[in-house]
């Protein structure tokens, strides 16, 4: 497939499927730039995205509380995370001549790799009015992605991560790489719909779904590890947000929706928040341990100096150290 460039995502004729549908929906997350002096070769901008069915909702659970939200039209508490993701699903799933795939195979693939809705235990289950949400967080750090997340009426499907890709591209414009556990066939189907976005990504599976679900032919074309600038991503930095998301999924399934959505929003941005903390006390760590690693090669060069300096030999601690010729060295021997 085509790898990334610098496209721009927007059809100067207008007949770019789905991206007029951006407009119609508030992006009102601030864009994401990289720091200044990030190679973006070597750390490409990335996400992570997926879907968690555990995070469902009982239809009959908080029924007249969400009815009193919805004939006092109260704006959501809490909209950081949760944006304009299923708007745009929904505008683009409308635009279609055809429904999107319940199991996004769309066309017959090597790999066996299926959604998680296309099992036969994903229809299981009671009355949901939300059957999962899905989101994003940095492909790099495992930070949720504000905006990216949203919680759906159906079962895991393509159109959610399209959604996904092209709220994500209005956000961070720099955006090179989508990591998906099904991207051996998602990245098909977006090159067929929506070539426009695809064109701008390269299209990755976490290192774990990749040896756990995929053949060898699809993993050497779709493992992050092989991926060129790609030695840190581990790709799996959404497996730890739905771990440490568990103890919630169990209590939001019965609230009302309106105070579900308030409660996801506040463990996201608690996550997020102990993600910051974390990085604060690492850099404040690796910090503490290269000045003491400084320190001890200080004082070992004052020593080796004036050990030279018995033995007469002449020693410049500012000047280049260069390796001899390998061929004098040879002659040397």
């Amino acid at each position: 497939m085509p790898e990334g460039d610098t496209t721009p995502a927007v059809a100067t004729d207008g007949s770019n499927r789905g991206w007029s549908l951006l407009p119609k929906a508030s992006l009102s997350v601030p864009r994401w730039d990289p720091a200044p002096g990030v190679d973006a070769t070597q750390r490409p901008l990335s996400i992570n995205a997926d879907a968690n069915a555990k995070a469902s909702h009982y239809a009959a659970c908080g029924a007249s509380t969400a009815a009193a939200h919805a004939a006092a039209a109260l704006p959501p508490l809490a909209s950081a995370f949760f944006g304009s993701v299923r708007t745009i699903m929904e505008s683009y799933e409308a635009s279609q001549k055809e429904p999107e795939s319940a199991t996004g195979a769309d066309e017959p693939a090597s790999c066996e790799a299926q959604l998680s809705c296309a099992r036969d235990t994903a229809r299981a289950g009671g009355q949901l009015d939300e059957r999962n949400i899905s989101g994003a967080v940095c492909g790099a750090h495992g930070v949720p992605v504000r905006g990216l997340f949203m919680s759906s009426p159906a079962h895991e499907h393509f159109g959610q991560y399209s959604a996904t890709v092209a709220v994500a591209l209005a956000l961070l414009p720099l955006l090179a790489v989508f990591v998906l556990d099904i991207n051996c066939q998602f990245s098909k189907h977006l090159w067929r719909t929506l070539p426009l976005w695809a064109v701008r990504l390269r299209f990755y599976i976490g290192w774990l779904h990749a040896k756990a679900g995929h053949n060898l032919e699809c993993q050497l074309a779709f493992n992050a590890m092989f991926g060129e600038g790609l030695g840190r991503l581990f790709g799996e930095g959404i497996e730890q947000l739905w771990a440490g998301l568990k103890p919630v999924f169990r209590v939001q399934r019965y609230e009302a929706l309106p105070h579900r959505l308030v409660t996801l929003e506040l463990a996201l941005l608690h996550f997020a928040s102990s993600k910051y903390s974390r990085f604060c006390e690492l850099l404040a760590h690796s910090f503490r341990h290269a000045q003491r690693r400084k320190t001890q090669l200080q004082s070992e060069l004052a020593g080796l100096l004036q050990r030279a300096r018995e033995l007469d030999f002449d020693v410049d601690p500012a000047a280049d150290f260069q390796l001899a010729d390998q061929g004098e060295l040879m002659q040397g021997w």
